[in-house]
């Protein structure tokens, strides 16, 4: 039941001091969802109040089954946009067949998600590499950015996930464009940009949302074109089972199984770095697929669309101080209480305001760095980056993430193929008069120094076997091992993603007073450079041309010490 549930794992040791920061927590991360929801619910083409709908129910879901203590789960901008430009494409009769589908489409998710936990099924993320991510997450962005303009300029255009579609769209209607409404929509920009800028913890949005409403109420923004939100319904959502027809199962199948990836591409990478700054708590790959699945497929049935983990309240709960699941029962109770009280009060809040909050939300996702390094580093995960980036671009969402895993499927394939990493322990050696003497049944054998031969190539489709070799040879010996040594003579490729796990583990090998120590190093080897952030994380003074050098060092450094 404990593995099932992690719910009661936590919840007997729930300390009453905790209280205090889950209820913080939960309280600035409801702020936030009220706008975000309801600006998300119109990236998806859906009536705003259903992204307070998809922001309820799934919260109290994941707080019971998943395993990661900060995620904020609930709507988020990339998946809306799926949602809308998939659903955007069919033919419906009317508004409320397209809302229907929306919901069913969570229904489907969510069991493609149960599906693949249950086959564990979890280490499809093994193919889905930085480069990928970045260049599908940067592609994404931009297009969400785009699909705002129509709210921005306060003209009416059809959906589109490409590019060139939304600017042909908008340059066809350019006499059409609300100069109040554009203006509204730049100024809302940049006074979040500035306000972020300058106090980064101050809720903006929420603040921006109260404003909104009180200006657009006092002078009658409504009557100078600028369109506002107007009737929300009132009252907790319904409980109502989804439509699943054969030709509905058949429609949504592929849009289904994309989200349910990307879904959970988005949760675990948000989830697995905020593991890294608390050591109280562990995350279950299989087990987040599995909290997620059960959250898009139970809060289809109280009429949420499909959900996931979100970049900016994960960050906002993480950096309140959430201890566990509690905080998101306490911003679900938020939006619960907005929901039955509160949404006649958004009558009037502008639509150029949400959408100015998405704009500047999405425009942090893009990562400008990343491929310029690559650029000149790693020629290979560029080309895998563009090709992502310009596929989603130019041909869609989905083209662009199917293109992108094929392309990095091929490059593991060609990489195994090529040779691929193996990791041998070396003979313990001792130094004796300065000289290297390998150990021998007259020598005591030393704990103290562990030294591993890598070889072949690390790279991110063999990632968790490097860190599991190396988690089970340090924490083996964590008593008495003092450093670690890596010869890395034959190793001869490390990707973006090999860097950034080499960093965390010297890190975390560090944090346990393990120093750690590379042999036969050179900045240039034969197939790459060496990445300038893992340089500065191993630090200089553990770079040595030879293992003599190595433990040569290491021995004076202890003497100094002692």
């Amino acid at each position: 039941m404990k593995s099932f549930f992690p719910i009661l794992n936590w919840l007997p040791k729930y300390k009453k001091k905790y209280f205090f920061y889950d209820f913080l927590a939960g309280i600035n991360v409801g702020i936030i969802l009220i706008p975000q929801g309801m600006a998300y619910a119109l990236i998806a083409g859906l009536p705003p109040i259903y992204g307070l709908y998809a922001a309820l129910v799934p919260q109290i879901v994941y707080a019971v089954l998943g395993t990661s203590r900060q995620l904020a789960v609930g709507p988020v901008a990339i998946d809306s946009l799926i949602v809308a430009s998939s659903l955007g494409i069919m033919a419906f009769s009317n508004p409320e067949e397209y809302i229907l589908m929306a919901i069913s489409l969570a229904f489907i998710v969510g069991s493609f998600q149960l599906i693949m936990a249950s086959f564990k099924l979890s280490f499809i993320v093994t193919f889905l590499s930085k480069p990928i991510i970045s260049g599908f997450v940067s592609a994404i962005a931009i297009i969400i950015g785009f699909s705002q303009l129509k709210f921005l300029f306060g003209i009416s255009i059809s959906e589109s996930n490409l590019i060139k579609d939304v600017l042909l769209n908008v340059i066809n209607s350019i006499d059409k464009i609300n100069i109040p409404t554009l203006c509204l929509g730049l100024f809302s920009i940049l006074i979040i940009i500035f306000i972020k800028k300058k106090t980064p913890k101050f809720p903006i949005y929420f603040v921006m949302l109260i404003s909104g409403i009180v200006i657009s109420y006092l002078f009658n923004l409504n009557k100078i074109g600028i369109d506002i939100l107007g009737n929300i319904p009132k009252g907790l959502p319904e409980f109502k089972i989804p439509i699943l027809t054969y030709d509905t199962i058949t429609d949504l199948f592929t849009i289904a199984l994309t989200l349910a990836i990307i879904g959970y591409i988005e949760a675990i990478s948000i989830a697995k770095k905020l593991e890294e700054k608390h050591k109280y708590y562990k995350i279950n790959p299989n087990q987040e697929l599995l909290a997620l699945g059960m959250s898009n497929l139970i809060g289809s049935f109280f009429q949420s669309f499909p959900v996931t983990g979100g970049f900016s309240r994960s960050a906002v709960n993480d950096e309140s101080g959430a201890k566990s699941g509690i905080s998101a029962i306490i911003s679900s109770i938020i939006v619960g209480i907005t929901i039955i009280f509160f949404t006649s009060y958004l009558f009037y809040l502008p639509k150029a305001i949400l959408s100015s909050i998405i704009i500047v939300a999405v425009f942090n996702l893009i990562d400008y760095k990343f491929p310029i390094k690559l650029m000149s580093n790693n020629k290979d995960e560029f080309l895998l980056l563009t090709i992502t980036f310009l596929f989603t671009i130019f041909s869609g969402i989905k083209e662009g993430i199917i293109i992108g895993l094929f392309t990095s499927i091929l490059i593991v394939v060609s990489r195994f193929k090529n040779g691929n990493l193996s990791i041998k322990k070396k003979i313990r050696l001792l130094i004796n008069y300065k000289k290297i003497i390998s150990l021998s049944k007259k020598h005591k054998k030393r704990n103290d120094i562990l030294i591993l031969h890598v070889k072949g190539q690390l790279f991110y489709g063999n990632l968790n076997y490097f860190k599991s070799f190396i988690k089970k040879e340090t924490s083996s010996n964590s008593n008495f091992l003092k450093a670690l040594v890596l010869d890395i003579k034959d190793l001869y490729y490390i990707d973006s993603s090999g860097s950034d796990t080499f960093c965390k583990i010297i890190k975390k090998l560090n944090k346990m007073n393990i120093r750690v120590m590379i042999s036969s190093f050179t900045e240039n080897k034969k197939d790459f450079k060496f990445d300038k952030n893992l340089i500065d994380c191993i630090k200089r003074n553990n770079l040595f041309i030879s293992i003599n050098n190595a433990l040569e060092n290491f021995n004076i450094s202890n003497k100094k010490s002692i």
